[in-house]
């Protein structure tokens, strides 16, 4: 860099700044514009996807409420028509129509009705009347089995036709192929006693024509049976034509709307209009059993909702579909175009900065000109000043610009400035070399001094080594002691637990023995009332022996007729005297329980001093182990305070010696440092020597 001149760098790094300021401003102003573009098309691309969303469901809701309002009607009076005949049936305790007018009502009712096909009501044998029987044959509302079955049909605007009941074209469990039974709009009110709403089916008109029908019907129910029902034929055309003229006003004809029954027949469908009436698996519907909700893809937007009519629980499925790229074609046509007007402003934006730089550049260049010329030729005065060596009496001329005139004057006060320093160096020269021969001398006393301290550091360490491991040996004795002092405390402890166990046991034990020997008092106290018990019995013994005596002699006086009242005297004499035998033996060993009672009191009273003893002693034993133990414990305190200071001894000769180590090496290291300083002055000496000379080149005079 130093061959380039001042020009040239201050050019090249001021065109160089420029360009990366605006290569900086130009990177970020395009980010910007496309982060702006982005951020356009994302907002305008999320708000017509809301939109999109919402006007799917706005027209499944359309669909909803056409068909509802379409099959709704058909569903009420299918559904009040049901009550009427529940309400009337025979089973309910009504008062049931005669059959012909259930005939004109149905044909009335399917009149007021312009969405139906046909009406009918059909019932279970004596489900309506009970007259299934007397009806047989009155008329073409009553079937060949009796029960009330009328069917009318509309064919065409005010043609009505009716048709006589077929009983068993109610319970046909045949399937079709789309699974659904052939007599489903009998079976299926029947079997779950509620409204149904069927599959669609086809249905032949009397011209041949073959139309898209289903079938509301509604049960009667008398007394929670099944004993009827009402249903309505409905055409599905109208609902096609409704599904294509909503779908023509969705995006632009785009959107596509399909209903789908419960079993999966297409009921109507703007998107594949051949498939009505079949299953939707069958017919390539790529929205096949998809669940309900808003549901997107690369290829299209599907939302699905679900309608129920009335009190059918029977669900149809509504799908409306439209194809992404219809969907997103405003987004698309509009990111183009911001895509466009992008590149169109950063190409600009590009242009105008590269000419920008260029102007730039070139004024950069006229400016720097101006300033480094006079700069040039201040350099070859100063070229030609210093071609003059050591001549610090030589001075710049002065210039004709005034930073150059600055320059000039600097220079010449740093030159005049320089020259009296100079001139002062030259007269401490001498100074600084007598100085240096007095440091040396000094120098190498020092160093004398240093060697001896040293030997006089190393014995004092050697002798605080030998102390820090005496107290080292102190301490672990001493700690050792207080460990064993500690140990033998906690065996006292345990002494003196177990004497104070021993004691209260021997406590327990005495005053069990007070309860014995209470206990066995009170047994000699009960032997005593025995005793007396006994006495009552001799006596009552000796008593009935006198008083049978008595009898026998008052027998014996009575002669032959006394001779029983003897005989029993007798025995009452003889159970007397072996009372008396038994009293006696009783008595002897009552006695001989009194005895041995004494004796176990005696035992036991013994056995109770022994024990008051062992007591006492107990507490003698435990006062003496509280003694020794309150001892020892003062002596383990001791050894361990005797521990603690020879530890806190050691620590402190170890501190000491750490210190005088330290002393130690700080000795060596100044006599190290002394001997650097020697090194360092002979060093100097060459210095000033050196620096003699070099004065001695400058002219400053």
């Amino acid at each position: 860099m130093s061959k380039f001149s001042i020009r040239i760098k201050l050019v090249v790094i001021t065109g160089v700044f420029f360009a990366c300021l605006i290569g900086i401003l130009i990177y970020l102003s395009a980010h910007s514009i496309r982060s702006l573009s982005d951020f356009s098309a994302n907002e305008l691309k999320l708000y017509q996807e809301e939109q999109a969303g919402l006007l799917l469901e706005s027209a499944a809701s359309e669909v909803h409420a056409q068909v509802s309002n379409y099959l709704g009607d058909t569903a009420a009076v299918v559904t009040s028509f049901s009550k009427v005949l529940a309400d009337t049936a025979v089973g309910n305790g009504g008062l049931p129509f005669a059959r012909q007018k259930v005939k004109d009502m149905t044909l009335s009712l399917l009149k007021s009705s312009p969405h139906m096909n046909a009406l009918y009501a059909q019932f279970e044998p004596n489900g309506y009347d009970g007259k299934d029987q007397a009806s047989m044959g009155t008329g073409d509302h009553t079937s060949s089995v009796g029960t009330l079955d009328t069917y009318w049909l509309k064919d065409g605007q005010e043609n009505y036709i009716y048709s006589a009941g077929q009983p068993d074209m109610k319970y046909v469990q045949d399937k079709d192929e789309n699974g659904v039974r052939v007599s489903e709009w009998y079976l299926c009110p029947m079997d779950t006693k509620k409204a149904c709403l069927s599959d669609p089916y086809l249905f032949e008109l009397t011209n041949g024509q073959k139309v898209l029908m289903t079938t509301y019907s509604a049960p009667v129910i008398a007394e929670r049976t099944f004993v009827g029902m009402v249903g309505a034929d409905v055409n599905l055309s109208e609902i096609q034509k409704k599904l294509e003229q909503i779908s023509s006003h969705l995006f632009g004809g785009e959107g596509k709307i399909t209903i789908v029954s419960e079993k999966g027949l297409v009921v109507g469908s703007s998107e594949v209009p051949d498939a009505i009436g079949k299953n939707m698996n069958t017919v390539g519907l790529s929205f096949a059993n998809q669940k309900s909700g808003l549901i997107k893809d690369d290829k299209q937007w599907v939302y699905s909702s679900s309608m129920t009519i009335n009190a059918a629980p029977n669900v149809w499925k509504i799908y409306v579909s439209v194809p992404t790229s219809v969907l997103l074609a405003p987004v698309t046509k509009m990111s183009s175009q911001l895509d466009e007007k992008t590149h169109s402003s950063i190409t600009l934006f590009m242009g105008l900065s590269i000419g920008l730089l260029l102007a730039g550049l070139v004024l950069v260049f006229l400016v720097v000109n101006t300033v480094t010329s006079p700069l040039r030729s201040i350099a070859l005065r100063m070229e030609k000043l210093a071609s003059e060596e050591g001549d610090l009496t030589q001075r710049l001329d002065t210039q004709n610009h005034l930073e150059l005139v600055l320059l000039a004057q600097g220079f010449n006060q740093f030159t005049g400035k320089l020259q009296d320093m100079m001139i002062r160096l030259i007269q401490q020269r001498d100074v600084v070399a007598k100085t240096n021969d007095e440091f040396t001398k000094a120098t190498a006393t020092a160093h004398q001094s240093t060697l001896v301290q040293a030997e006089q550091i190393d014995s004092v360490v050697s002798a605080v080594t030998e102390m820090s491991s005496s107290a080292t040996e102190v301490a672990n004795l001493a700690r050792h002691n207080g460990e064993a002092a500690t140990e033998i405390s906690q065996y006292l402890t345990e002494s003196y637990e177990l004497v104070q166990s021993n004691r209260q046991m021997v406590e327990g034990l005495a005053a069990q023995l007070n309860d014995a020997s209470n206990q066995v008092a009170q047994v000699s106290q009960r032997s005593d009332s025995i005793y007396s018990i006994l006495d009552t019995i001799r006596a009552i013994a000796e008593q009935t022996n006198l008083l049978a005596l008595n009898a026998a002699i008052e027998a014996a006086r009575a002669g032959d007729q006394g001779r029983g009242f003897a005989v029993v005297a007798d025995e009452v004499r003889n159970l007397a005297a072996r009372t008396q035998e038994s009293t006696e033996e009783v008595d002897v060993l009552i006695k001989g329980l009194q005895q041995d009672v004494q004796s176990a009191v005696a035992l036991i009273e013994e056995s109770q001093e022994s024990a008051q003893q062992t007591v006492a002693s107990s507490v003698e034993n435990t006062n003496k182990l509280g003694i020794v133990n309150e001892r020892v414990a003062g002596i383990s305190d001791n050894t361990i305070q005797v521990a603690a200071a020879a530890e806190q001894q050691s620590n402190v000769a170890e501190d000491i010696n750490r210190s005088l180590v330290g002393i130690h090496e700080s000795s060596t290291k100044l006599k190290e440092i002394v001997s650097e300083l020697e090194s360092s002055n002979a060093d100097s000496s060459k210095a000033v020597v050196e620096f003699t000379a070099i004065l001695s080149l400058l002219k400053v005079k």
